[in-house]
């Protein structure tokens, strides 16, 4: 039995997140020419005929059940497995993470599901269907057609700011936020081979490295590189110039790696907000042009800029956002509903927007407001610090002092005194803990149990 206040909310096929959008359309075509590349897997082209022909295949086979849980890591065996599900009128479920305790709880909320995986693995509550290879049928010269108002996805967040909450979209959802962002890189005009870091189980990654090739010209490589050695490596064997999907974490880590970096005809970076300085490194290393997606797992991406020379955020065409006294709402067709956004927004009178904070994370310390966010990046911006993260202490009070992380071979009282410079004494970190690592995940995002648990296994000699 799941508790109340268990780790995961189930959803409801009818409820109101769960609408088609306004399009009346019943199917989608993908991208026109079934001859184009799809994808390099293996490191050989898959044209999009192949796809529709490993789709109908696979989806044959699958199991019955209402969910998939979708944990391949090779990023073609995803995509054929999550079109797969569709065709059989099933719903792929993202979660948050792969940890046996998320997957146990996760079967546990959604009992008619089965898992899908590209390899056998330990400690999964249930045996998993494998799609280790694939079978190809005679070759399809016509996408699968699926309903635009079947629910395709429930995609959890992450649990940065509490515990991971669902968030089910249809097909017709899906393809309409992907057109916006294709449109905005001219993916259909300029197509781009797409190597990415992300797990396609996250929204950035799903949107990036997945809907977008399938819906334009783009295709993408099957490998999720990890180290900035791999990373060269991959993209330096690409047959053509690529674009480079990533996060503020591994690219700094791969500007600090002092590589020599080629066949980079753009990177793109989201998850947390870039500094200008480090977006000016960024391009400079790797002497290409770096943009950012603006967007939540609640809502796609909806908006652009270019780091290293903008603050304001550009929404995409057919998207606007809007402020209240109290909040700020997000308004684009394929949401019945505006939206309301959990970031703070100060938008300008031509439409564009600079992001003030996420409304969980303001804090208030001896009557003074600061955005975590903010303080953070103060933080991290530090000369010799590799990384930092504030923390609100457990039972903290207006008068309490707010805590703080940081990989760094600075003495505490030189990162003291270089914060007394940017911010103001209140917000000073006390404690200011050294560590080897801050417990981040894949996307450089840290999961607020996953801290708790870390911060109580702090030894004494940490030297607060």
């Amino acid at each position: 039995m799941i508790s109340e206040n268990s780790l995961f909310s189930s959803f409801n096929l009818d409820t109101e997140s769960a609408k088609p959008s306004r399009q009346t359309l019943k199917s989608f075509d993908f991208a026109d020419d079934s001859n184009t590349p799809f994808a390099l897997w293996k490191d050989k082209p898959v044209s999009r005929a192949q796809l529709y022909s490993h789709v109908e295949t696979l989806s044959r086979r699958l199991p019955d059940g209402k969910y998939a849980i979708n944990l391949c890591e090779d990023k073609y065996l995803f995509a054929v497995s999550f079109l797969a599900v569709l065709v059989r009128h099933q719903t792929n479920l993202l979660p948050p993470n792969q940890t046996s305790a998320v997957i146990t709880e996760l079967i546990g909320k959604y009992p008619s599901s089965y898992i899908i995986s590209d390899q056998v693995e330990s400690g999964l509550p249930v045996s998993p269907f494998i799609v280790d290879t694939l079978r190809a049928g005679i070759e399809f010269p016509h996408p699968p057609s699926i309903e635009s108002e079947h629910l395709a996805v429930c995609a959890f967040t992450s649990g940065s700011t509490g515990n991971p909450k669902p968030n089910p979209r249809t097909w017709g959802q899906l393809k309409s936020a992907a057109l916006l962002a294709i449109d905005r890189f001219n993916l259909t005009t300029d197509p781009q081979l797409v190597v990415s870091t992300v797990p396609t189980q996250h929204m950035y990654g799903l949107e990036t490295s997945f809907l977008w090739p399938l819906f334009s010209s783009s295709f993408f490589h099957s490998s999720q590189p990890f180290f900035p050695e791999d990373i060269r490596q991959l993209i330096k064997s690409t047959p053509q110039p690529c674009m480079l999907i990533s996060t503020p974490p591994h690219l700094k880590a791969c500007v600090r790696s002092q590589l020599e970096w080629q066949n980079v005809a753009g990177i793109l970076s989201a998850t947390a907000p870039m500094s200008m300085a480090l977006a000016k490194q960024v391009e400079y290393s790797f002497k290409a042009p770096l943009f950012e997606i603006f967007g939540s797992t609640e809502t796609f991406s909806f908006a652009s800029r270019k780091p290293a020379r903008e603050t304001f955020w550009q929404p995409y065409e057919k998207t606007r956002v809007v402020s209240s006294q109290d909040a700020s709402y997000l308004e684009v067709e394929h949401f019945d509903d505006i939206k309301r956004l959990d970031d703070r927004l100060e938008i300008q009178k031509n439409g564009t927007f600079s992001v003030q904070g996420r409304s969980a994370d303001l804090v208030k310390v001896a009557g003074k407001r600061m955005s975590l966010a903010a303080l953070n990046q103060h933080l991290q911006q530090i000369n010799g610090v590799e990384d930092g993260l504030y923390f609100v202490p457990e039972n903290q009070t207006e008068s309490s002092h707010l805590g703080a992380l940081v990989v760094s071979r600075l003495d505490k009282s030189v990162i003291l005194h270089q914060l007394k410079q940017l911010i103001d004494q209140v917000f000073l970190p006390r404690p200011l803990y050294h560590v080897r690592e801050i417990p981040r995940n894949t996307l450089g995002k840290v999961n607020q149990q996953d801290l708790g648990h870390f911060l109580k296994g702090l030894s004494g000699d940490q030297n607060p």
